[in-house]
């Protein structure tokens, strides 16, 4: 077994970086990169403790998989959604307000501006899934609300990401 991780691991990483790619939908906070990160992190403490050092090429990519997969759930369940308009402090203060007034949070951003504006150019189809988006509804609930498949309400997510990446 080489005594360098880097020349190891190098021969892995194109397939790796394809397994990321194709691992299913990433939530809006993470990457291919990030998820490609964390497999080869995976791979180096096994490395490290020998764990690897008789196994095959297939069990290493599915060892891999498995800690990508598992790395999403374990990520999910730390997420939190917060309401911008939701009470964050005993005086009853909304986090947008929080926000608008502290400017070491966003500097120079004002996230309620830039919904707004968002708003303002998305149909109304869009509006809809952005509003239950908010809501906390999941892709296929948001479907089953408004009657359409969910495919499609992944596809007006695209829309919505790529007008707000247009306009901000």
């Amino acid at each position: 077994m080489p005594e360098d991780f880097k020349q190891w691991v190098s021969p892995f990483l194109p397939t790796l970086s394809i397994m990321a790619e194709r691992i299913g939908k990433l939530p809006l906070w993470m990457d291919k990169e990030d998820l490609l990160s964390q497999m080869a992190l995976d791979l180096w403490e096994k490395w490290r403790r020998g764990d690897l050092q008789d196994k095959t090429p297939s069990y290493i990519f599915r060892s891999c998989w498995f800690a990508a997969q598992n790395y999403l759930r374990k990520s999910k369940d730390k997420i939190s959604l917060l309401s911008l308009d939701e009470p964050v402090n005993e005086e009853g203060t909304p986090f947008i307000e929080l926000m608008e007034h502290n400017s070491s949070f966003f500097p120079g951003f004002q996230i309620r501006q830039g919904i707004d504006k968002l708003k303002e150019y998305l149909n109304q189809r869009e509006q809809e899934v952005f509003y239950l988006q908010t809501q906390e509804y999941t892709t296929r609930e948001i479907g089953q609300r408004l009657g359409i498949s969910h495919v499609r309400v992944v596809k007006i997510q695209q829309h919505i990401r790529a007008k707000g990446k247009k306009i901000m």
